[in-house]
C-alpha cells in the first residue's frame, strides 16, 4: 500500500469527521498511528514504512474542505503552489487558486473577504512554519 492509498483509506474512514473536530487539520505522527491502529487495514500497514508528513499532505489534498477551514486550504495550497509568490498574489487570485484545487466543492457557497484573508494570512504562515520547523516538525 502507497501513502497515497493509506490517505484515500484514512479519509473514507475519518474524513470529514475529523476535519469537523480538527480544522486546521494538524495531526503528529503518534496522532496518526492512533487513527490507523483502529481500522480494519491496521495489519497492511506499518507506519515506520512511510513518512508520515506525505500521508498527511496527501490526505489534506482529497479531503473536502469549506471556507472556514482556511488552515488546511493553506496547507494545500502552499504544497500545489509551492513556488507562489505570496507578496504580490490578490485575494482575487488566491480565491481562483483555492476554487481550482481538486478538493475544492462549489456547494460550499461564496467567500467572504474575511475567509480569503485568512487562507493567505494562513499560507504565509504555513511557509514561515517549513522554515522554523526545518529542525524539527512535531506535525511530520
Amino acid at each position: 500500500m502507497n501513502f497515497k492509498e493509506i490517505a484515500v483509506k484514512l479519509n473514507a474512514e475519518y474524513g470529514n469527521e475529523f476535519l469537523r473536530n480538527n480544522p486546521d487539520f494538524k495531526l503528529t505522527k503518534s496522532e496518526l498511528e492512533e487513527m490507523i491502529e483502529v481500522t480494519l487495514w491496521k495489519d497492511s500497514v506499518n507506519l515506520s514504512d512511510y513518512d508520515s508528513g506525505m500521508i498527511i499532505n496527501e490526505w489534506s489534498r482529497i479531503v473536502e474542505f469549506n471556507w472556514n477551514n482556511y488552515a488546511l486550504i493553506a496547507r494545500v495550497l502552499n504544497v500545489t503552489y509551492p513556488f507562489a509568490d505570496l507578496v504580490e498574489i490578490t485575494s482575487e487570485e488566491v480565491e481562483e487558486l483555492t476554487m481550482a484545487l481538486d478538493n475544492y466543492n462549489p456547494m460550499v457557497g461564496e467567500s467572504e473577504p474575511d475567509q480569503i484573508d485568512a487562507i493567505l494570512y494562513s499560507w504565509i504562515n504555513e511557509l514561515g512554519d517549513e522554515f522554523d520547523d526545518s529542525m524539527h516538525d512535531p506535525y511530520v
